[in-house]
């Protein structure tokens, strides 16, 4: 029992901290609906590559459904926008990622692989079945594992 209350322990001391170290998501969602308009800032210069996408789901479904599809259909958007992002930082040697992707098999994989493990930041849902999912990829990893530089 002792070694369950310490295992339970730890993992809300690492949740509590984790969460206190994310930097703050300005809000899409105001009052349960979704805003008129949304700033998404440029990413380049920035230690994260971030974007925010929305998901909606057939009305006609059942709520605990919607907001399911809602969600998944949000990340699937929000990875695609960060492929983009992505695909147009510049390297070093002057060349895009998208470009470097068509000649180096190593590039596609290591990127394809950040994508498929980025961080979902925030999640929102609005009353008229909206949901709003902001992700992001740390910039400097990816940095260190295409062992590559990009311009600023």
């Amino acid at each position: 029992m002792k070694v369950f209350s310490g295992l339970l322990l730890s993992v809300l001391l690492f949740l509590v901290t984790g969460c206190a170290s994310t930097p703050k998501v300005p809000d899409v969602m105001k009052r349960g609906e979704t805003r008129d308009e949304v700033t998404q800032e440029s990413v380049y210069g920035e230690r994260y590559i971030q974007a925010t996408e929305y998901g909606i789901a057939d009305e006609n479904l059942p709520k605990a459904q919607r907001k399911i599809l809602a969600r998944d259909a949000a990340i699937v958007r929000g990875e695609r926008e960060l492929m983009r992002m992505i695909k147009g930082l510049h390297l070093v040697s002057g060349e895009t990622v998208e470009k470097a992707m068509v000649t180096d098999s190593r590039i596609t994989e290591t990127v394809n692989s950040f994508i498929k493990g980025r961080e979902i930041i925030k999640t929102e849902y609005a009353e008229d079945g909206t949901c709003a999912v902001t992700l992001r990829i740390d910039k400097e990893k990816l940095k260190k594992y295409l062992d590559v530089g990009f311009e600023e």
